[in-house]
């Protein structure tokens, strides 16, 4: 898990990735020291803020870090429909128009896949 080397690379505590995660900070410490798991739902809201894979969040480093693609269409895939592609326009306000479109054709890609 490379979670305090993401929460570190940050700059930020326990307490502040914590705060952001909605958790108590001994939970952070647990999940950094292995004494307890991290259930899939958190798994990927870390990924998402930290902008990594879950799998190198989880340790794989064959994936690395994502590219802004890549994390535009993991939102999509991890999220509900609907719920992702609000929290994926919310997060387009500076993406100017062609990458707009290139963010339509993702969509388009995703949708094909299902």
């Amino acid at each position: 898990m490379k979670l305090k080397e993401l929460r570190e690379e940050k700059g930020l505590s326990q307490s502040d990735l914590a705060s952001v995660l909605n958790v108590a900070q001994n939970t952070i410490s647990q999940w950094e020291n292995g004494t307890r798991g991290i259930d899939n739902k958190m798994t990927v809201r870390i990924a998402i803020f930290f902008e990594v894979s879950t799998d190198y969040l989880l340790g794989n480093d064959s994936f690395g870090r994502l590219t802004q693609d890549e994390k535009l269409i993991e939102l999509m895939k991890r999220a509900e429909y609907d719920h992702g592609l609000k929290m994926v326009f919310n997060k387009t306000a500076d993406l100017d128009d062609k990458e707009l479109e290139k963010l339509s054709k993702m969509i388009d890609i995703i949708k094909d896949e299902e």
